[in-house]
């Protein structure tokens, strides 16, 4: 009887112990980790705003928080960790893929632009956002009058870039806008010029100034520069863009578990219809830290890309 007990008792250590395994095996490394350590890490970027970005306490915030958010809230529920703690790193692109390699995160929250260099490092989950490169271009008043008095005001600005004929362009040095401009230049024979600035901010500075006549970039970057200014009101876009960036959540490379899960996530936001209040919350309505608001609708092209996710069964 003791014999056939101590047989019983290995017996059913070795089933637990091959339990383990393969519920190891199923959760992948990333979840596995979190179950293990009751504690997900995520990174964020500094200042891509509305995206993700740090506000005057240090904390993250953006749209891409928020997504990550239910994401850590999907872990919570399929990890049956109710405590589960959330920690938060600040990181570059770059940093952060290097992070996923060494498991120092679980999950970059930066909405980081799908590159083929980061792709050799880490994964990239469906698209949180899709821009769209675009321009703004100064408002400019004029006044007509009838005699001496004022008869009307009206504002005047450029319709396309064409009507930015032999004018100065800015754009952030390196920036997938400068052979869109090159190519518009000598397509349409515009005599266009261009002038770099080393961020988005220098950018908006030589147009803010008037060394340049517009600048081209993200439109996310672009609603964030214009609202941010002391006046809004004098800037507007150009109609039209051109192909932009697919910004997306990184995971690490060799865990088809965290990439399905997250992507899962995603397809359930928009599907839902809780991805169109989330854009209307970071593009539609005050954000901190300063409550401006970026009046910048969802994009025909965003919304097309969501439609993608209608004909999906839940968790897909």
């Amino acid at each position: 009887m003791p014999g056939l007990i101590v047989r019983t008792v290995a017996a059913a250590a070795a089933f637990a112990a091959g339990l383990h395994i393969a519920n190891a095996d199923e959760l992948g490394p990333t979840l596995q980790r979190i179950k293990d350590t009751g504690i997900i890490a995520i990174s964020y970027r500094e200042g891509t705003i509305p995206l993700s970005y740090a506000v005057t306490d240090g904390q993250p915030a953006g749209l891409a928080l928020d997504l990550c958010g239910l994401v850590a809230a999907s872990i919570k529920d399929r990890l049956g960790l109710p405590d589960l703690k959330v920690t938060y790193q600040l990181a570059t692109a770059s940093e952060a893929a290097s992070l996923l390699e060494k498991s120092a995160i679980a999950i970059d929250c930066g909405a980081t632009p799908v590159t083929p260099e980061l792709e050799k490092q880490a994964v990239f989950s469906n698209p949180v956002f899709i821009s769209e490169l675009t321009w703004l271009v100064p408002r400019r008043l004029r006044v007509e009058r009838d005699g001496r008095r004022r008869r009307h005001i009206e504002t005047i600005e450029p319709l396309s870039p064409g009507d930015l004929r032999d004018q100065t362009i800015a754009l952030v040095k390196g920036s997938p806008g400068i052979p869109v401009v090159l190519s518009l230049s000598s397509d349409q024979t515009l005599g266009l010029s261009i002038v770099e600035g080393k961020d988005n901010a220098e950018a908006f500075k030589l147009l803010e100034t008037g060394k340049a006549s517009a600048l081209i970039a993200d439109d996310a970057q672009l609603a964030a520069l214009k609202a941010s200014a002391k006046n809004p009101d004098a800037f507007g876009f150009l109609s039209g863009g051109y192909p932009g960036a697919s910004y997306a959540l990184m995971v690490r490379k060799d865990d088809p578990q965290i990439k399905a899960l997250a992507d899962g996530v995603l397809s359930d936001a928009a599907k839902s219809g809780n991805y169109a209040k989330l854009y209307a919350k970071w593009f539609e309505s005050p954000i901190p830290p300063k409550d401006v608001t970026l009046a910048y609708p969802m994009p025909a092209k965003l919304k097309e890309a969501l439609k993608v996710h209608e004909e999906q069964p839940a968790g897909q």
